[in-house]
């Protein structure tokens, strides 16, 4: 789940209750409150926190000195978008953060088949671990086969930045629609 600030606790139920077990906060989260969280927590950073080095939706300029200060930071994931950085400077920070011992993340909004499949080729080309974001597709598999994981939109997605749309119960049935498809629970829903 992604963009979950401001989501009412019945909504947060509901969503657990269908097995959403992976939440994503804020576009971008400053390096003083990265560091603040860790003291506080005295222990790593659950897994359900994916440190996205976003802002406005779009990586950061600065994204591979931001990952530089805050990689020691105890969480398994980060990621960033497919926008705001060349595909060789992707590379080079997917690379940075997998030496890092991290898992990453491409994240991307895209809705037609077409864009769909093109940032499914980008995410296996550059070497994500996971695809976050499109709206689901069988075509999808035609590219990224096994070989990295897929979180796609669920729900009434739309515009740029991503809106969810839709009632509960809409947004629970097309879970379950994905779901039976094959598509682990953990499909992400934008919630800004």
């Amino acid at each position: 789940m992604s963009g979950g600030s401001g989501v009412r606790d019945a909504l947060w139920e509901k969503l657990i209750g269908i097995g959403i077990d992976k939440a994503s906060f804020y576009t971008r989260i400053s390096n003083t409150a990265i560091q603040r969280m860790s003291v506080l927590l005295e222990k790593p950073v659950p897994d359900v926190v994916v440190l996205m080095l976003t802002y406005k939706d779009e990586t950061v300029k600065d994204a591979m000195d931001v990952f530089e200060e805050i990689k020691d930071i105890p969480t398994n994931y980060f990621g960033f978008k497919d926008i705001g950085l060349p595909v060789e400077a992707m590379n080079i920070l997917k690379d940075n953060m997998k030496n890092a011992g991290k898992k990453t993340f491409l994240k991307v909004v895209r809705y037609s088949e077409k864009e769909v499949l093109e940032s499914a080729e980008l995410a296996v080309n550059v070497g994500f671990d996971y695809l976050m974001g499109t709206v689901y597709g069988d075509s999808i598999w035609d590219v990224i086969d096994k070989k990295i994981k897929y979180m796609p939109f669920c729900g009434k997605v739309y515009d740029h930045p991503s809106v969810l749309g839709g009632s509960v119960d809409e947004i629970v049935e097309d879970v379950k629609r994905i779901e039976r498809k094959g598509i682990p629970i953990r499909t992400r829903l934008p919630c800004f």
